[in-house]
């Protein structure tokens, strides 16, 4: 999403495109541009209709095999043993159950250039054994990513539960009426989401946020938020000599999925 102009395009369910971010960019870039007969762009393609347009403008497709890794295969049989040991374990008592969580995979980046435009965009695989033509929240209006001219944010975690709250627009519409961009952040995790009626079914209520604030040229800030048990964060700027990361965790005693921490940084 463009911040300067507040254009949106998204992509999903779309195989043999080799970097999807590239595509969403493309659709969202031919936003600024009318077409003839009164037609409206699209802001989202999926399957074979995006396919198509990635051909049509020279972004690179292939084998969709080529696109399998090896980690990634293991995986996806891993997560199956686990769904038919489940089964079991439904049907017979006897059997002993341990599963862990399935690993989730959203990246997503907030930029800002030296004339204070912003953009966000957010890329993700899905969840494992998710049903076929799935779209997440990552294709989704408001919900994966937002950025206006004040504010740019990526979120990750359920992406059904990210799109039932919008949460990416209702953060920034909360910010645009706080006066702390941390205090912000927090209360509209809080409100719009653990707390959303929306989820009031849900049991762990499962997101992380990156927040980039842009009040004026002296007052900008760089935040990150979760309600999971971890995230991974990275940042640098154009002077940097190299990114900084780090692994933000919930404090001692604080339920994942039921509870929210927010940590930043000022920068100009």
């Amino acid at each position: 999403m463009d911040g300067q102009n507040c254009t949106f395009g998204a992509c999903g369910a779309v195989a043999g495109v080799k970097n999807p971010i590239a595509l969403a960019r493309s659709i969202c870039d031919a936003q600024r541009m009318p077409l003839t007969l009164g037609r409206v762009p699209p802001c989202l393609l999926v399957g074979s209709g995006a396919n198509s347009w990635a051909k049509e403008n020279n972004i690179t497709t292939v084998d969709p095999v080529t696109l399998i890794s090896e980690k990634a295969l293991k995986t996806n049989h891993y997560c199956k043993k686990k769904l038919a040991k489940y089964e079991a374990f439904i049907n017979d008592k006897n059997v002993t159950l341990n599963i862990e969580e399935s690993p989730l995979d959203t990246i997503g980046a907030v930029a800002i250039d030296n004339e204070g435009n912003i953009a966000a965009a957010c890329s993700s695989g899905g969840v494992m054994l998710k049903h076929s033509g799935r779209v997440g929240q990552a294709a989704a209006y408001g919900s994966g990513c937002w950025a206006d001219k004040a504010v740019g944010i990526v979120t990750s975690g359920c992406g059904e539960y990210l799109m039932l709250t919008n949460l990416a627009r209702e953060t920034a519409r909360t910010l645009e009426n706080s006066n702390m961009a941390t205090t912000g952040v927090y209360n509209s995790i809080t409100n719009n989401f653990i707390q959303s009626p929306m989820l009031s079914r849900s049991k762990d209520k499962l997101a992380g946020m990156l927040v980039l604030q842009n009040k004026n040229e002296n007052e900008r800030e760089f935040l990150w938020a979760h309600t999971t048990k971890s995230m991974c964060i990275g940042y640098m700027a154009t002077n940097s000599k190299r990114p900084t990361s780090r692994m933000s965790y919930l404090p001692n005693g604080r339920e994942p999925g039921h509870s929210v921490i927010v940590e930043g940084i000022c920068f100009y």
